[in-house]
């Protein structure tokens, strides 16, 4: 089962420009036992990170109403192959993209990752549309049990599908560390 990871348009999957999400993934897919079915899609860069399968995709925000919908988009289009088998779809911080690929792909699970405070976010400022992401989805992550509450805020149902994955380690400090004071 391969596993397809949607990055934002935004987001430059690359050792000279990464940002947090493509730091985040390049991460945890480098010490996964999963990482051979990894395969990372997202904007065109000329150096993508070493050691991951990436595919560069090309857009047209104006066809597909915006970037990151032209990448989903072109996504669908390239990997629409019975070969490939099944897969786990995971889109990262664009809800209102996980809604448009709950739509097309009925047979594949599709997760979403929240990086920041989905009440924010187009796609999922709604309780309704939180409710929609929760029964919809294989797997909801988040970076803290704080992105977690909000997204929960207003949602009076429970789901056993809401993760928090942390981007660092828990650190289980006994006492405060002593800091070197340099001035």
């Amino acid at each position: 089962m391969n596993i397809d990871i949607i990055l934002p348009h935004k987001e430059i999957f690359s050792e000279d420009k990464a940002s947090a999400v493509s730091l985040t993934i390049r991460n945890s897919a480098e010490y996964s036992e999963f990482n051979s079915t990894i395969n990372v899609f997202g904007q065109i860069t000329p150096k993508p990170f070493v050691g991951l399968k990436f595919k560069g995709i090309k857009t047209n925000k104006f066809l597909h109403f915006g970037n990151n919908n032209s990448i989903l988009a072109n996504y669908f289009k390239i990997t629409n192959d019975a070969n490939r088998g099944k897969k786990i779809i995971e889109i990262h911080n664009r809800p209102y993209l996980f809604h448009s690929a709950i739509a097309k792909d009925k047979k594949n699970p599709i997760t979403l990752h929240f990086h920041n405070d989905p009440r924010e976010m187009r796609g999922s400022k709604k309780v309704k549309e939180r409710i929609l992401i929760a029964r919809n989805a294989a797997a909801v992550y988040f970076v803290s049990e704080y992105i977690k509450n909000c997204f929960l805020e207003g949602v009076n149902y429970s789901f056993d599908n809401l993760y928090v994955l942390p981007n660092a380690i828990q650190r289980n400090l006994v006492e405060k560390p002593i800091k070197e004071k340099i001035i």
